[in-house]
């Protein structure tokens, strides 16, 4: 069983213009870490921003974090508590769930 250790940063999201995620640079972000060294990736979790996303942006973070790092690195989602989030979440295909309330 993965027990957390090491660097796990709280990352940001990037937004366009138009608030809508932007991929790109979150993509871009996911291999950063990565290439860094990082151990597990915080998605979502303790940046702020999160609280501010609808549950659509939510899903499609985790998707693109799950896609991105393809298994490379854990992923520790953070879900607040919105609902809907946690299921997504899982099913998106993170490690782990953070629960803000």
């Amino acid at each position: 069983m993965y027990k957390p250790f090491g660097v796990i940063p709280a990352m940001i999201t990037p937004f366009n213009d138009d608030f809508s995620i932007n991929e790109k640079v979150f993509r871009q972000t996911l291999d950063f870490y990565i290439k860094a060294g990082c151990h597990a990736l915080g998605v979502g979790a303790g940046t702020g921003e999160y609280a501010r996303m609808n549950l659509a942006q939510r899903k499609q973070l985790m998707k693109i974090a799950v896609d991105e790092v393809a298994g490379q690195r854990p992923i520790i989602a953070g879900t607040g508590c919105q609902v809907g989030t946690s299921p997504a979440a899982w099913n998106a295909g993170v490690f782990s769930l953070i629960r803000q309330l």
